[in-house]
């Protein structure tokens, strides 16, 4: 995951974001922008290597574009239930939203926010967020899955 760039690293921020909300249902929202801003949470990648992936490393995540993280964040915040309520339509028999990842679907969640609220090309932000669900997914289906719904929102979303 080393080499991200401003863009992806504010992308990779909201995903971590919206992933701590999990967590953290009480915090706001300035307190969650506060605590990724301020670095208190987030800003580091972790990098597995060896045989079977037992040596952990952090590493520092490099520049974040602050704008468009809180640019992201913000517009998630505003469009919760109409963004959730997007994924779900558009899931299939094969996956459904009680058997999806936390992570997965904060993927969803900030690369379908973008795709509403984003001039962007819709192409482009699926590429970033699919950079992203394969760090976290390298051998998995996830990412697959995850291409094919964003493909299948994209379409729908003008």
């Amino acid at each position: 995951m080393s080499g991200y760039k401003n863009r992806t690293n504010a992308r990779l921020s909201v995903v971590q974001a919206i992933y701590s909300t999990y967590f953290n249902e009480g915090a706001s929202f300035s307190e969650v922008v506060d605590d990724f801003l301020s670095g208190r949470i987030g800003g580091e990648l972790l990098e597995e290597k060896g045989e079977n992936n037992e040596i952990e490393t952090f590493i520092p995540m490099g520049k974040t574009d602050s704008s468009l993280f809180v640019s992201i964040f913000n517009a998630w915040e505003e469009r919760k239930e109409i963004v959730d309520n997007v994924i779900k339509e558009n899931f299939n028999d094969k996956w459904s939203v009680e058997r999806t990842e936390k992570l997965v679907f904060s993927i969803l969640r900030a690369a379908v926010t973008e795709m509403m609220v984003s001039d962007v090309d819709k192409p482009v932000i699926i590429d970033e967020y699919m950079k992203i669900a394969i760090s976290f997914y390298e051998n998995g289906q996830e990412p697959r899955m995850i291409n094919a719904l964003l493909d299948k929102i994209a379409k729908g979303i003008k």
